[in-house]
């Protein structure tokens, strides 16, 4: 294959195949050698608008073109391939059905309308970010652990199939419904600026514990539950009940939790909290027990409805917010 303008017709990928020093005795042609030695392509960041040429290296597994100037891109022939990062292009398509090995596809900030990935069984990584997707189908991405379709114009995303996810990102879309009581395995979930109002996270026990595990925990730290409206000017937070079902607060509330106490609390000691001022708490069911000065005078309590701690702030005369 002669390093030329037939075979690669864009100068700064055809300039990239010799600084690589794929020809590796210098003579202007790939040898089937020199080809076969070639697993790994990483032109990245330079002002490539055309990677014809790419199905030449059958051996590939690993091709990063990212930040480059890409409208299309033909791996059809590149079967060999296990990662592909070709994000911050300006591709409105992209087939990778015929990239059955594939485990880690990045396609981030791009002008997709639709990714098919149901040939794609081997993938543990998905990022597509910043995208123009109505719809994702990830059913039969069974080995998936990481997940990221945020900001893109998804309506829906059913990942009760994905057992094997740890790593959830669905943020900016315009979700009315969330399921993950199939993903178990699952301990960060970021799916603000939604439609969503409620998110069942009963089954996520692992995400729970790592709620749990924090004695005060900063809300938009762990969590990020909610949606903005149509203007972006207002956020509206789901508020968590870790022994619960996620639910909105009163229409017209906006009040998020300064800090989350663990379900393992069942007691909150005399002066506890009484020099934090001004603050949001958020007490689990657990407690059973609360001394008469453990809060601040000024503090704000959110308490799942009809529970000890409900009543008993009441009793102290603190605000009172209640979840269901």
């Amino acid at each position: 294959v002669e390093i030329n303008e037939t075979n690669f017709p864009d100068a700064n990928f055809r300039q990239y195949i010799i600084d690589a020093g794929f020809d590796t005795n210098g003579n202007g042609k790939l040898s089937g050698a020199e080809i076969g030695n070639v697993t790994s392509i990483n032109c990245g960041s330079k002002s490539i608008a055309n990677l014809t040429g790419i199905e030449y290296f059958t051996a590939l597994t690993t091709l990063r073109c990212v930040s480059n100037q890409l409208t299309s891109l033909d791996v059809s022939m590149n079967t060999a391939l296990t990662t592909l990062w070709c994000g911050e292009n300006q591709l409105s398509s992209l087939d990778v059905s015929m990239n059955t090995a594939l485990k880690d596809l990045s396609c981030a900030k791009n002008q997709l309308t639709s990714l098919d990935v149901s040939k794609n069984t081997a993938l543990s990584y998905l990022g597509c970010p910043s995208n123009k997707l109505t719809s994702l189908d990830v059913d039969l991405n069974q080995a998936l652990t990481y997940l990221d379709c945020s900001s893109n114009k998804l309506t829906s995303l059913d990942v009760s199939k994905n057992t094997e996810l740890t790593h959830l990102n669905c943020y900016f879309n315009q979700l009315t419904s969330l399921n993950v009581s199939g993903c178990t395995e699952l301990f960060e979930l970021h799916c603000y600026s939604n439609e969503l109002t409620t998110l069942d996270l009963t089954s996520n026990t692992k995400l729970l514990k790592e709620i749990a595990e924090y004695k005060v925990r900063e809300y938009r730290g762990l969590i990020k539950i909610g949606f903005s409206n149509e203007q972006g000017t207002a956020w509206n937070p789901l508020v968590l009940a870790i022994d619960k079902k996620v639910t909105v607060l009163p229409e017209g509330t906006i009040l998020i939790p300064t800090f989350i106490l663990p379900t393992s609390l069942t007691t909150i000691e005399s002066g506890a909290f009484a020099n934090i001022t001004n603050q949001v708490f958020q007490i689990p069911s657990t407690v059973t027990f609360i001394a008469d000065d453990a809060f601040d005078p000024t503090a704000k309590i959110l308490a799942p409805k009809d529970s000890y701690a409900e009543t008993r702030c009441k009793e102290l005369g603190l605000k009172v917010y209640t979840i269901e």
